[in-house]
């Protein structure tokens, strides 16, 4: 068992007037920051929070946020933030998964018919000055569990996945080397905390003393970019894409010193528009279990293929078996996945976790993703990965994004359809399409037909949802 000191205590005694927070209304030093998230952890112990409790979140982004979350943390608890667009039955059913008992929310975020057996604390409560803090220099056991973020891969039923205090902040502290960050740095909080990414913001920032900035309620992230005079920002593809559509969004971005891209596929189409720009992309490659980043790296060219490598943050914390599947390890690794009281950690017989994510390591040891294991299906006695035609898809100009799935058919098992987003009028027509795949691929993985991208499924967080869209895709497969 190891101990480090608290970050937060660590810029509060070496910097105490430097900016840590940085709000629409309010900026938090340091200092100040250190004696919120003290006063946070007091209030919960006094209101019966004990360590090992697990205590929730249901919070829209605000600059509170950060501090009621790092005061759980700092009490010992297991912070875990909810998806803010969860129906009620869903949140019912995400605390009942992990035993949780506890709920920090906004009265107008409070689910209806809570149960009697849940503590449901205010945050103006919780943040409320009740008790004498004095300075001091906390420590923090790097092996206890600190966070509980849900995850399900690509799909599949959400599950628990633990993460400890040294997971986040060995990520961090890699992430920063890869990415620099320090003090006098902001970084625009662009991501939910109910994503690791987000998450990942938080720790990246207090590690390295820099600034946590958080955007006004409805604004818009150009507006955010200029206003909280930010430097790093964290995005998705999607968001890139619209973003580089507008001329004052496209103009902000051109400020940056870095936009660290995630969460999904990465158009080469959108890649080479944002190289054209001298925009400052770091691609990367991570996941929950691994507390965020696996692999990053500043994006200078397109390889042939379309597929950019990311270098890999932790020496010996990557591997590709037999099956061509990515296997991970290290000091970032989780847990395990907590469901009641027990939590399992599925892990190889030597130790390293399998991602359920196809790659290679090219030769300069750089990771090359190909997609999702599960994704694959057959068509006619062949292997289709809807990656690959992805890929050739979102290197074609006019297209935003594009997701190959595969649909029912009587005589070849499944054929591929894909959804396409345009960027513009200028997309390509079906025929057109199918022309330019049939220059590189064989004819059972060209895409039966394109559909328009579902409206409704626009914004519906960081991962594509492919089970719905296959459903989708099965509903109009019968019609012209």
């Amino acid at each position: 068992m190891s101990e480090i000191p608290c970050p937060v205590a660590v810029h509060a005694a070496r910097d105490p007037d430097s900016v840590a927070l940085a709000g629409p209304s309010i900026n938090y030093s340091y200092r100040d920051l250190d004696t919120a998230v003290s006063m946070v952890a007091k209030n919960l112990r006094a209101g019966g929070i004990r360590r090992g409790d697990i205590v929730a979140l249901h919070l829209s982004s605000c600059v509170e946020y950060p501090i009621l979350l790092l005061g759980v943390i700092r009490l010992g608890a297991i912070a875990f933030p909810l998806n803010t667009h969860l129906p009620a039955a869903g949140i019912v059913s995400a605390l009942e998964s992990v035993r949780c008992s506890n709920l920090i929310a906004a009265a107008d975020l409070l689910p209806p018919k809570t149960s009697a057996s849940i503590r449901v604390f205010a945050p103006r409560d919780v943040l409320a000055s009740r008790h004498t803090i004095r300075p001091r220099l906390e420590r923090v056991t790097t092996d206890r569990p600190a966070v509980i973020v849900m995850t399900s891969g690509s799909s599949g039923q959400p599950k628990a996945a633990v993460l400890t205090y040294g997971n986040l902040h060995a990520n961090a502290s890699a992430s920063n080397a890869s990415l620099p960050l320090a003090p006098g740095n902001r970084w625009l909080l662009s991501l939910p905390l109910y994503h690791v990414s987000g998450l990942g913001v938080v720790f990246r920032c207090i590690v390295a003393g820099a600034t946590i900035a958080i955007a006004e309620g409805h604004e818009e992230l150009p507006e955010s970019i200029t206003r909280c005079a930010v430097g790093h920002i964290s995005l998705v593809a999607t968001q890139l894409i619209r973003l580089m559509q507008q001329q004052p969004a496209a103009e902000a971005l051109t400020s940056l010193k870095a936009i660290l891209l995630g969460g999904s596929a990465l158009p080469a189409s959108m890649l080479r528009a944002a190289l054209e720009r001298g925009l400052p992309i770091y691609i990367s490659y991570g996941l929950t279990e691994m507390a965020s980043q696996v692999a990053t790296a500043r994006l200078t060219e397109l390889s042939p293929d379309q597929r950019p490598a990311a270098r890999v943050l932790i020496p010996r914390s990557v591997r590709i078996n037999a099956e061509s599947e990515i296997e991970v390890q290290g000091p970032t690794l989780f847990r395990g996945y907590l469901r009641g009281d027990s939590v399992s950690r599925p892990l190889t017989a030597d130790g390293w976790f399998r991602t359920g994510d196809l790659g290679r390591l090219d030769a300069s040891n750089g990771l090359i993703v190909l997609g999702r294991k599960d994704n694959m299906f057959i068509s006619g006695g062949e292997n289709i990965q809807p990656e690959e035609i992805e890929a050739l898809l979102s290197g074609i100009d006019g297209i935003a994004q594009t997701v190959v799935v595969p649909v029912k058919d009587p005589v070849y098992g499944h054929r591929p359809v894909a959804f396409i987003e345009p960027v513009s009028e200028q997309c390509p027509d079906s025929a057109a399409l199918t022309e330019i795949l049939a220059r590189t691929l064989p004819p059972y993985k060209i895409p039966r037909v394109y559909l328009p991208w579902p409206t409704e499924l626009r914004g519906q967080g960081i991962k594509v949802n492919r089970k719905r869209l296959a459903q989708r895709a099965e509903e109009l497969a019968g019609q012209p």
